[in-house]
């Protein structure tokens, strides 16, 4: 279990990118962090990130993931809470043709989609009990019933979850079941506070960390924006909003090169 309790990540040109995250930050309670993320990155370990909105769950998800073997695959994400309960078990698992009235075609869902990559399953406490038995099953034994469906697909996918809720709390409640909780509960990362870090200042330090181990190429195979899981229309617009720019080396800021 990992408590950010202190510092925020610096702007990433005062960094020193070691793999694909910042090396120098502020506080030694944040650098033990960022230690352990790239300790568990490339293992295929599940991982709980806890914290309130807005402190950069997402963003250290990708992180995540880019320093992990799945990288060359796109990580998958879905947000548990933005999706209707009757309509979040297909969205994860699939459906077959007319596995309900509005069920006119075969659908793969967001586990087959992350076959051999990683999904990220955003505000997973917020799933139902009747499917997070289901999630239970997958983790347990790599496979998945689309709806309307008794053949079992396996799958193989490293699960990143998240919640702003406290788990431990729902477990109490039973609202959350404990099983599901320590399966999750492998790799726990608390997320500092809201006000303890710059939100953009992590985004921008990672983008720029992806786009240095690519050479600053944005498009193509094995580009920037492929490896973020953007558009490349999507990753140019951020860069321009962010103000992320390739540096001339020994060059003042904002000088493109």
């Amino acid at each position: 279990m990992i408590h950010d309790t202190a510092g925020k990540l610096l702007r990433a040109q005062d960094t020193v990118i070691e793999g694909e995250l910042p090396k120098r930050v502020e506080g030694a309670a944040i650098q033990r962090v960022l230690a352990q993320i790239r300790q568990v990155a490339p293992t295929p370990a599940t991982v709980l990130l806890l914290g309130e909105t807005g402190t950069g769950k997402e963003v250290m998800a990708r992180a995540i993931h880019d320093l992990s073997p799945r990288r060359q695959r796109r990580m998958i994400g879905v947000s548990c809470a933005a999706i209707p309960t009757a309509l979040i078990e297909s969205e994860l698992f699939g459906r077959e043709k007319g596995a309900y009235t509005d069920a006119v075609s075969r659908q793969i869902g967001r586990f087959e989609a992350a076959h051999q990559s990683t999904l990220f399953l955003d505000e997973i406490g917020d799933l139902s009990m009747a499917v997070q038995v289901k999630l239970l099953r997958v983790l347990q034994e790599r496979v998945i019933e689309r709806l309307g469906s008794a053949q079992p697909v396996n799958v193989d996918v490293r699960i990143i979850a998240a919640t702003n809720r406290n788990l431990e709390d729902a477990v109490r409640d039973k609202t959350f079941r404990e099983d599901l909780y320590y399966r999750l509960n492998v790799f726990e990362d608390r997320r500092m506070p809201r006000n303890a870090m710059t939100l953009t200042e992590l985004e921008v330090s990672h983008i720029r960390a992806v786009l240095t181990s690519t050479n600053w190429r944005v498009r193509g195979s094995g580009g920037a924006a492929e490896r973020l899981g953007l558009k490349p229309t999507t990753l140019e617009s951020r860069m321009s909003r962010l103000g992320i720019a390739r540096m001339k080396p020994g060059g003042p800021p904002g000088v493109e090169w």
